[in-house]
């Protein structure tokens, strides 16, 4: 058997990428080469093999000094994709059970308790939406990665949490700047206030850096407690 053909049976009965070390040791004496080195020689045999026939090698790289079999490299990355979208689906569904239901309560409880119009209640629903809005641009850009193997309950509660982490964000941010504790900007009086902390908590649940940057500025001003285990200083 040839170099690239002990290499084959092997890659294929590992069914991952392996180094160019593990084939080395899996191999033992089935390489026929007699070089010193064996692993110079594999990974140049396989080198040459996949520069030479491209697309119609039946191996390839995965990463720097990993090879496998171009065929199952390509069934496993189909595999990864699609759990990865149905693992997205999930975790949509997940914030859509949050989302939902918490908005129609919200306007019930606003509109009947009149709190539709203060900046409060502003602040907390467009923390929530801006949460949505931002897993829904990161999973159209491809650029969200979830864990497919959490299970579909794990993923639906990650999912169902992320609007709720977004209205609570909204309220810190509005917490903290009518409240004074960090002056990032003045918020404005009259018909401008809704807009203005509706604006800051989309911002605060569509990225959260925003909401921590807030947050460290209003810890860093925060004063010291007071030391109390230290004994009063005798007359």
């Amino acid at each position: 058997m040839s170099t690239l053909a002990v290499v084959e049976a092997i890659l294929r009965e590992a069914a991952m990428p392996l180094s160019v070390r593990e084939i080395v040791e899996r191999a033992g004496d089935a390489l026929p080469t007699k070089s010193k080195t064996p692993d110079t020689v594999v990974a140049r045999d396989l080198s040459m093999d996949i520069k030479k026939k491209s697309e119609a090698s039946t191996f390839v790289r995965t990463s720097p000094g990993r090879y496998a079999i171009r065929e199952l490299a390509q069934a496993q990355a189909y595999y990864r994709q699609s759990a990865q979208r149905q693992a997205q689906l999930e975790y949509l569904t997940g914030m859509l059970m949050a989302i939902i239901p918490a908005a129609i309560i919200t306007a019930i409880i606003a509109v009947t308790a009149g709190l539709l119009h203060k900046p409060a209640t502003v602040a907390v629903l467009g923390g929530a939406i801006g949460a949505v809005v931002s897993v829904m641009s990161r999973m159209s850009s491809g650029s969200i990665e979830l864990t497919p193997e959490s299970g579909k309950k794990t993923i639906r509660a990650l999912g169902f949490m992320r609007p709720v982490i977004g209205g609570i964000f909204g309220a810190v941010v509005y917490v903290f700047l009518a409240g004074g504790i960090v002056e990032i900007v003045t918020p404005p009086t009259g018909t401008g206030e809704l807009a203005f902390y509706g604006g800051l908590g989309f911002l605060s649940g569509f990225s959260e850096r925003f909401a921590n940057d807030v947050i460290a500025q209003g810890a860093a001003k925060t004063p010291p407690l007071p030391d109390t285990g230290r004994s009063p200083a005798t007359p």
